[in-house]
């Protein structure tokens, strides 16, 4: 990724220098204003320069590296040590060289007299802002080692989901893709050895056949074609997915899709949730709290509820009322949030729904695997079926043909 050099003014008027990583001037510029500095000169990559380490090239920081990373700067600091002595004892311990490279600047940055969250936000695709948020709120608190804990529970939970459902569709995909390859060299190269034999029979070909025979042909003939409109309709969605109407249908598309439409609510749910919930016991304030959850979903449909949410917070209202309204939020979220609110236990209601919701996700997952076999293996049997059928009927004609000859 390529390193920006600045020049900046903090809130104190104090001339500050550094480097910032980021994928081009303008994430840099929006980076730093995040952390509350006055750019004043920004200088690219100088032209030609290597800027990414071979080594780091196809390495990614992974969810796993953070978590491990945040436990043990947990222990080492409740442990009594200082902070910048932790983060040298964990870059020199760190096997990933990326994420090592990125821990010596958080803590040289910290050397320097910055904090640990100032010099996280300087990484802001390593650091999301619910790390930094809940870091803030451990140095103003005093509790970073609690935090840190918080954090790392809550991406492992969050992470376990997502391998659980990764390995859920892994069968599932590897069986399609195999069934679609022999499926295709069938129609592709089995099947021409029968069309001379059919031709010359003159039998008249049933409509099976004949549209087997099409669909050979086609994409014998016409292959690249259809690679060319694969491409084409490729494009015209991404670029479709980035218009606020086409996001906003894909979105709801995903909640309301057969089977996966309920596993991806409860999961989106699941994640607000327990995002929601942590970051208030942690002591992040509410509305900070909204918006990093909302940032966080990956939903634009359920970001505009709590865009709404967020506007009643604001002006003086309650959560219950704007969630109540919308038909994607459950009964169970819009009923019991304002009792929190009444009782004061907001945070742990919410962390009580996230584990209900997280509950629900993992039967969905249990039994995605044993709904999703069935329906593939029927599918496939139809197409080879077809197949089959297609072959067989004008072998059959011709059989009793030959026989009417004779």
């Amino acid at each position: 990724m390529p390193v920006f050099t600045y020049l900046a003014f903090n809130k104190d008027g104090k001339k500050i220098k550094g480097s910032i990583d980021a994928p081009n001037q303008v994430q840099a510029s929006i980076a730093l204003k995040k952390q509350g500095l006055f750019v004043q000169k920004l200088a690219s990559p100088k032209k030609g320069a290597l800027n990414i380490n071979l080594n780091e090239w196809f390495v990614k920081i992974t969810t796993r590296d953070k978590g491990i990373f945040s436990q043990q700067l947990s222990t080492m600091i409740g442990a009594g040590l200082a902070l910048t002595k932790c983060l040298d004892v964990l870059a020199a311990q760190t096997i990933n060289p990326k994420f090592k490279r990125v821990i010596t600047q958080v803590a040289r940055d910290i050397s320097h007299g910055n904090s640990l969250s100032w010099a996280a936000a300087r990484h802001p695709l390593v650091f999301d802002n619910l790390f930094i948020s809940m870091i803030r709120v451990g140095e103003s608190g005093g509790e970073m080692d609690k935090i840190l804990i918080q954090w790392a529970t809550f991406m492992e939970r969050d992470e376990e989901i997502r391998g659980r459902l990764k390995a859920a569709l892994m069968y599932p995909f590897i069986l399609t893709i195999i069934s679609t390859l022999a499926i295709t060299f069938l129609i592709v190269f089995v099947l021409p050895t029968f069309t001379n034999i059919f031709a010359t029979s003159g039998v008249e070909l049933p409509l099976p056949t004949r549209v087997l025979l099409m669909i050979s042909n086609l994409l014998k003939k016409r292959l690249f074609v259809l690679i060319g409109l694969g491409i084409v309709i490729y494009f015209a969605y991404g670029k479709f997915s980035k218009t606020k109407k086409g996001r906003y249908t894909i979105d709801m598309f995903k909640l309301k899709a057969p089977i996966f439409g309920s596993l991806q609510h409860k999961m989106i749910l699941t994640r607000f949730t327990r995002t929601f919930g942590v970051m208030l016991s942690a002591g992040v304030p509410i509305i900070e709290s909204l918006n990093i959850s909302r940032d966080i979903v990956g939903n634009v449909c359920i970001a505009e509820v709590l865009d709404k949410v967020i506007d009643s917070v604001k002006q003086g209202g309650d959560m219950g009322e704007p969630f109540a309204k919308n038909p994607l939020i459950p009964p169970m979220i819009a009923n019991m949030i304002p009792v929190g609110e009444v009782t004061g236990t907001v945070e742990k209601i919410l962390i009580k729904i996230a584990d209900f919701y997280e509950r629900e996700v993992d039967f969905l997952i249990r039994n995605l695997s044993s709904i999703l076999e069935p329906v593939m293996i029927l599918f496939m049997g139809i197409i080879v079926g077809f197949i089959a059928l297609s072959l067989v009927m004008p072998m059959y004609d011709m059989i009793k043909v030959a026989r009417a000859g004779a």
